[in-house]
This record gives C-alpha cells, sequence and structure tokens, in this order.
C-alpha cells in the first residue's frame, strides 16, 4: 500500500504535467496528450503523444514507495505494422530526491519543473534512427 505521501506526489505531479502540457496547447505546439497514473499499481505519471514525425513520445514520471525519489524516464517508439517490429529508446534522464522534512517544499520546487523541461527537449529531440532498440510486435487476430 502506497503512503498518503506518495499519492499526494503522485496527484501533484499530474497537475505538473497537464500545466506544463497546457502551455504548449494555447500557443499552439502540443498534440493530443493521454495521461495515466499508476501503471500496473505503480506509483507513476506519464504523459504519451504522437508527433507529426509519427514517433510515439512519453515522460514517466516514477515515484518509489516511500516517495523520497522522483525518477524521469523518456521514451519514443515507432511501430512497423508490416514487418511487425516496434523500434524504440529509452533515456534515464534524471532523479530528484524529497526528504521527508521537505515535503511542503516540493509543492514549489523549482526542479521539477526543471526535470519536465529538460526530459521533453530530450525526447522530442530522439529521431527514428536513434530507435535502435527492436522489439517484435504479435500480429492482430483475424476478424
Amino acid at each position: 500500500m502506497l503512503s498518503d505521501r506518495t499519492v499526494k506526489m503522485i496527484d501533484e505531479l499530474e497537475k505538473r504535467l497537464r500545466s506544463l502540457f497546457l502551455f504548449f496547447e494555447i500557443h499552439g505546439t502540443c498534440p493530443k496528450i493521454e495521461y495515466e497514473k499508476y501503471r500496473q499499481n505503480e506509483p507513476t505519471v506519464t504523459a504519451t503523444w504522437q508527433g507529426e514525425d509519427g514517433i510515439k513520445r512519453n515522460l514517466h514520471l516514477i515515484v518509489n514507495e516511500d516517495g523520497e525519489k522522483i525518477v524521469l524516464e523518456v521514451n519514443a517508439w515507432i511501430d512497423d505494422e508490416k514487418q511487425l517490429k516496434r523500434h524504440w529508446a529509452t533515456r534515464i534522464v534524471d532523479a530528484i530526491t524529497i526528504k521527508p522534512e521537505s515535503l511542503q517544499d516540493f509543492y514549489q520546487n523549482s526542479k521539477i519543473a526543471n526535470l519536465l523541461f529538460e526530459g521533453i527537449h530530450i525526447v522530442q529531440g530522439l529521431k527514428d534512427n536513434e530507435l535502435t532498440n527492436i522489439n517484435n510486435l504479435q500480429p492482430l487476430p483475424q476478424s
């Protein structure tokens, strides 16, 4: 079971992500964003979108169970439906430690905004020739 602190952090991180992408929407530079919390019951917040280049990208914030560490991972991938292959790349951007006594500081912490902007810069910069990991996709069932 997650601590109250971790649940509050997840909620705050989701607000921060939504606010960040709202800024881009207002300026007309943001595609449709999908948000997800608690992937497979893990304390995470993810924002996923597809760029004009056809590459899907996400920012994936992972909070450890005691709510003292936030890790930002960025992912980019493109599916080749004909060859049933997914080409992808993952980067760990950075981690932030939040001391238990400084939870109040977390809400005003500019490190989080900087981390998110850095993550966007990195993931938006990934081009299809940098998606060097490959997984096989399962064929869609015939109807």
